[in-house]
């Protein structure tokens, strides 16, 4: 037998000539010319078999590996649905709590601003009975008393007044 490859279509127009049970299509037969042609018919047949069998499996690897690039590309793409999903409802969330937090510094200032002017209404009104109070001791008619008085509220007022603000 002679060690010459075929090419496969060779291969396999070889075997359609030895299927036929007349034996004139070995005349059409490349393998006609080598010694016990049946025997090197059916080797270069399991080569040629052996050959496209490795490449079923190289391209059935090449397919799962492409079916597990898309199932993992097709779970990213829907993890990051989720995740867009997700930091959409964070944000209204974050919106509402920021709706919210306004509201109440709205409401803390309305409440501060009532605080400082019931202050300053106090203070108004710790001043002015203070006035009264100097109005009524100058009627007084003892410059000693009316010092100490005068010093005494100065200083009450200053406290009731200054000292809250």
């Amino acid at each position: 037998m002679s060690e010459h490859k075929f090419t496969d279509d060779v291969v396999i127009k070889a075997l359609e000539c030895c299927s036929e049970i007349d034996r004139e299509f070995c005349d059409n037969c490349t393998f006609r010319n080598e010694e016990d042609c049946v025997v090197a018919l059916a080797k270069n047949a399991l080569d040629l078999i052996n050959r496209q069998k490795a490449e079923i499996e190289r391209l059935r690897e090449i397919r799962d590996l492409c079916n597990t690039t898309i199932l993992e590309k097709s779970e990213l793409i829907e993890k990051l649905k989720i995740s867009d999903a997700s930091k959409e409802e964070c944000t209204i969330r974050q919106h509402g709590e920021i709706k919210e937090l306004k509201s109440e510094i709205e409401r803390l200032n309305f409440n501060l601003k009532a605080v400082l002017d019931e202050r300053a209404d106090h203070s108004e009104a710790v001043k002015e009975f203070a006035e009264r109070l100097r109005g009524v001791i100058l009627e007084i008619d003892d410059t000693y008393i009316e010092r100490i008085v005068e010093d005494g509220i100065d200083n009450l007022v200053k406290e009731m007044t200054e000292g809250k603000e």
